[in-house]
């Protein structure tokens, strides 16, 4: 008599696609994680890359059990893990979408990129269930062993994680949000500029929000967020010097500096009104005679 598990391969090809797109983005965070590990100037810890490790073992798992055929093995840890994870990632989307609008390349990766992630949880766990029920109509499941199983396993992750957070989790990204926001003061600059025909602005809190219900103006162009008008946004703290006014009192130069605040060492940052933005890895603020971004 045929193996039954092995008699509804059609039902599984979705299941495939899903937990594969999630091992590709487990394994992106992973293979950063290790590299920021690498990085002297970072605090990141084995613990770290360990957790990353145990995010991403359920998912070949899943892979695993199908090709050896014990799709109910496979199917089950679907089921228990896709809505663990949907509850892992979350808060982290939640909050990263909230605070954060200068999205580009890598924080697409990360904040988009685990939007899209989350979003795959959803259809493999319904997938994953619709298999497996189906295939466990006349036949014992394991559903209720493995959940256990998998609860016990985030426990663990939790708690490796609890003691292994690095003061800065994710500096690739933390990266592409510093000089996300440089080149929004540099934009916000250009617009103020224009708008108002009186040159740069005499400080960031210039370029913020407006009080609610007052139109923009030149003291409140509401051209950047409140986080980074403050001077403080993502673990940095930015400082804005603008250049000395000509006879018409207008204001046609500036700097801008990004220090961490969090890292043991760089890298810092600057920008003027070329809108080119430098950055060094030594522990000072950066110059304009340091190496420009690629």
């Amino acid at each position: 008599m045929a193996n039954p598990e092995l008699s509804k391969p059609r039902r599984l090809w979705t299941v495939r696609i899903l937990v594969v797109l999630s091992v590709l983005y487990t394994s992106w965070l992973l293979a950063r994680t290790v590299e920021d590990f690498r990085d002297p100037c970072l605090d990141v810890s084995i613990g770290w890359i360990v957790v990353h490790v145990m995010l991403l073992a359920p998912y070949l798992a899943v892979l695993w059990f199908i090709q050896i055929g014990q799709l109910k093995n496979g199917l089950a840890l679907a089921l228990a893990w896709a809505p663990m994870t949907l509850f892992w990632i979350l808060p982290a989307l939640f909050e990263a979408l909230k605070t954060d609008i200068y999205l580009n390349l890598g924080s697409v990766m990360f904040y988009r990129g685990g939007f899209l992630f989350f979003l795959v949880q959803i259809p493999l766990t319904i997938s994953a269930s619709w298999t497996y029920f189906k295939l466990t109509r006349h036949s014992k499941g394991k559903l209720g062993r493995v959940a256990v199983g998998s609860l016990g396993y985030v426990t663990l992750v939790v708690v490796i994680g609890w003691y292994s957070w690095p003061v800065d989790p994710y500096p690739a990204l933390t990266y592409y949000a510093v000089v996300g926001r440089l080149r929004g003061i540099n934009n916000a600059e250009a617009s103020y500029a224009a708008r108002y025909a009186e040159g740069f602005s005499a400080n960031l809190a210039a370029l913020g929000d407006p009080v609610a219900g007052s139109k923009p103006s030149a003291t409140a162009a509401g051209l950047i967020d409140k986080y980074l008008a403050s001077g403080t946004a993502v673990g940095y703290a930015f400082t804005y010097a603008p250049g000395q006014p000509n006879s018409d009192g207008h204001i046609h130069t500036y700097i801008v500096g990004a220090r961490s605040l969090r890292r043991k060492c760089g890298p810092n940052y600057f920008t003027d009104q070329s809108e080119v933005i430098r950055r060094t890895a030594e522990d000072r603020p950066a110059t304009a005679q340091d190496p420009a971004l690629q």
